[in-house]
């Protein structure tokens, strides 16, 4: 962990400082740039920009209009005068038009500084207005004050007779301009090539009586060219240069880092993001693609930096005008954009490396898309191999592809004709597929409208219709209906049955605690007498068992339903322990009057049981005839022996309108009395089924009217009879 930390940190500063360092050299390439400029001689590059500026200049000083520009700049003259050479004026006059336009939009700029005047009209155009820090440029040449804010100024002056004057900032080369070899060697590759060939020649009627003074700013102007290079960079050769140095400063630094990159021990690298997911993008993308992203980022870092050396206003002043300050700005933005150029070149330096790390023979067959090629027709080829004729979907595909090749075949001898047989069989297999397809997409709509049915709750939804390929998921999904729907109804019960089971035991127990804690109070009572006490301690001792009792029962079931409880079983009479019970609950049900009638079909049945825990079921069974059962009615305990098992019936009338199932209630705290007025926990019955169930037994409650009956079921074993005594 401490190693990668390590390359992290290390990278991260070697980055930044090849970038900061690339940041401080830009006043060094500015401050050379200057040097060479001043050695320049500008005078070829001046003759290729002033022509396009002085026509849209000259068409706004004297106010012509623009369907006027071709009649009152463009002559044409025709060899044959006899000849109708409409079509080829009116293709002059268009190009003328395009030429022009894209003058007055490229060159008309804003930002450019110019001063123009009409020597005849007096009416000047200059963007002085536009430019609030603009001097007056229009006596530049005298002015010596500011000439040395501008790296290049010129003035063109024509005559009445449109003589051109060129007058530069490099005295050495004051020239007076032949326009019309300008204009030719402008349109050399349009009008005169193609006049010479038509008989149509064209030439440029010069503006007269006006003067235009024109400069460069040496912070940069944004003066663009016909063929949109930048005028600066067209009359300042200094960009050239800053270009030039810019590249020499990238590769070398471009070195250090992958220099550095080779160094570092590749099995740090690999381990650490991103170089660990990037290795895995395939070698062509770093070999295609790679190159040109870091082109592109180049590009766009080379523009910001020649914007940066050169201080370019418009570049500064459009931050400004956001708010922000671009000293602030540009600097860390150059970094980042420097950070990003030596991470991809690093990046590639490592794809390399790694490609010899691991042999580059592996790194073609598993990190190349050629490599996944050549892969794919290897296990084409074995699968191929491997393919198993006794298959039958596989000899089904073989006779189908079988007979399109022979048809294809068949269509090829008829040579031409072939062609409207392989149309007809085309159009003939279209329709076939499409049906068939037609028909999977049906079939696989349907069942997929159902299973969308199924999630939103509709059990209903049946699938009786073929579904061809589908019908082994149409036969699943009805599966999967059943047991969503059974699923879904377990959980609902089950939701019901805990509501009702907090209900239950926060109403069972509270009853008797408000009940205790009430007979508390009284005895506090210092006016209580004896008696009252006594009684009062009678109440709370009773209510207190009750509680008790509610408790034990309620740990009782859930152990049983948790799983944690423990048997000792033995051999033991059924018959015997009944007859127990009922001695033991004799009070209880004689209390009610009730005529207990015990029935037995043989005087000893012996069954492997738990006696505590069966001694449970009947005792609870009996307390609950007793609390349940119509007084002065016959209770009827029938016990008989089947082959393997002993079957206990439980029968009484009750006192009130069952209105529940047998399933209902036997669930925990269910009592037949819905108002629970009666002195029960209502786990009497749940806990006498999960104890019959635990033993292997079997317990049911049947509703018939106003008779309840209980089943219980439990395994019988074989009593062993000792052999006699010989005499």
């Amino acid at each position: 962990m401490k190693k990668k930390i390590t390359f992290i940190v290390l990278t991260i500063l070697v980055f930044f400082g090849c970038a900061f360092g690339a940041i401080n050299m830009y006043d060094n390439i500015r401050q050379q740039g200057e040097k060479e400029l001043a050695n320049t001689n500008l005078y070829p590059r001046v003759e290729d920009v002033i022509l396009r500026m002085i026509l849209p200049i000259d068409q706004q000083l004297s106010d012509v209009p623009v369907e006027d520009v071709a009649k009152t700049y463009l002559s044409l003259s025709f060899m044959d005068s006899n000849t109708d050479y409409v079509n080829e004026y009116l293709y002059f006059v268009s190009i003328f038009n395009d030429e022009f336009s894209n003058w007055q939009n490229l060159f008309l700029d804003e930002s450019n500084y110019y001063y123009a005047v009409n020597l005849e009209t007096g009416k000047t155009l200059s963007t002085q207005g536009i430019h609030s820090d603009q001097p007056d440029i229009s006596h530049i040449f005298e002015d010596e004050s500011i000439q040395d804010d501008f790296i290049w100024y010129a003035k063109v002056s024509f005559d009445e007779e449109g003589n051109v004057t060129l007058m530069t900032s490099q005295e050495q080369f004051h020239n007076t301009l032949d326009l019309q070899s300008l204009i030719s060697d402008i349109f050399a590759g349009t009008w005169a090539t193609y006049g010479e060939d038509t008989g149509v020649y064209a030439s440029i009627n010069p503006p007269t009586n006006i003067e235009i003074t024109f400069a460069v700013p040496k912070n940069g102007g944004s003066l663009v060219d016909y063929y949109s290079y930048p005028m600066y960079t067209r009359i300042n050769p200094m960009n050239d240069n800053i270009a030039g140095m810019l590249s020499l400063m990238a590769v070398g630094l471009c070195i250090v880092t992958g220099l550095y990159m080779l160094i570092y021990p590749i099995r740090i690298v690999e381990e650490i993001q991103p170089y660990r997911t990037l290795k895995r993008i395939k070698g062509e993308v770093y070999l295609f693609v790679m190159p040109m992203v870091i082109m592109g980022v180049f590009v766009i870092l080379g523009h910001l930096s020649e914007n940066m050396i050169m201080q370019d206003v418009n570049l500064y002043n459009g931050i400004r005008e956001y708010g922000f300050d671009p000293q602030r700005i540009l600097p860390p933005l150059a970094i980042l954009l420097w950070m990003l150029l030596f991470f991809l070149f690093t990046l590639c330096v490592y794809i390399v490396k790694y490609a010899f790390h691991i042999r580059l023979k592996n790194y073609f067959w598993n990190h190349t898309c050629l490599g996944w090629f050549f892969r794919a027709c290897k296990n084409g080829m074995n699968a191929v191999i491997q393919f198993d004729m006794h298959d039958s979907v596989n000899q089904t595909l073989i006779k189908i592809l079988g007979v399109n090749f022979i048809i294809i075949v068949g269509i090829s001898f008829f040579f031409v004709f072939g062609i409207i047989w392989a149309i007809i069989y085309t159009i003939i297999l279209f329709f076939i597929l499409k049906n068939r397809f037609v028909s999977i997409r049906n079939d696989y709509q349907v069942l997929l409208d159902a299973t969308q049915r199924l999630s939103n709750g509709d059990f209903d939804i049946q699938i009786d219709q073929d579904l061809g390929l589908f019908n082994s998921l149409r036969d699943e999904f009805s599966n999967i209906r059943d047991g969503f729907e059974k699923a879904v109804n377990e959980e609902v019960k089950s939701q019901k049955m805990k509501t009702e089971l907090i209900s239950n035991v926060s109403h069972d127990l509270k009853t008797p605690l408000t009940s205790i804690i009430t007979y508390l109070d009284l005895l506090k009572n210092p006016d209580a007498t004896y008696d009252e006490k006594k009684e009062y301690m009678g109440v709370i001792e009773r209510n207190t068992s009750r509680l008790k009792s509610l408790i034990e029962d309620l740990f009782e079931v859930t152990k049983v339903n948790t799983g944690n409880i423990t048997l000792d079983l033995v051999d033991m009479n059924i018959i015997s322990l009944v007859q127990q019970v009922y001695f033991e609950c004799q009070d209880a049900l004689d209390a009610n009057d009730l005529d207990v009638r015990i029935t037995c079909s043989e005087e000893k049945i012996l069954c492997h049981l738990d006696s505590s825990k069966t001694y449970r079921i009947f005792e609870n069974l009996l307390m609950n005839i007793s609390k349940y059962a119509l007084p002065q009615s016959r209770v009827y305990i029938d016990i008989s022996k089947l082959e393997n098992e002993v079957v206990l019936t439980f029968r009484n009338i009750s006192k009130d309108e069952m209105h529940f199932d047998g399933t209902e209630i036997v669930e925990r705290f269910v009592q037949g009395d819905k108002s629970r007025n009666a002195k029960g926990s209502g786990l009497g019955l749940a806990i006498a089924k999960s104890f019959t169930e635990v033993q292997q037994g079997t317990f049911n409650v049947v509703i018939d009217g106003d008779l309840f009956k209980v089943i219980v079921v439990f395994p019988t074993i074989e009593e062993v009879k000792e052999p006699e005594e010989g005499i």
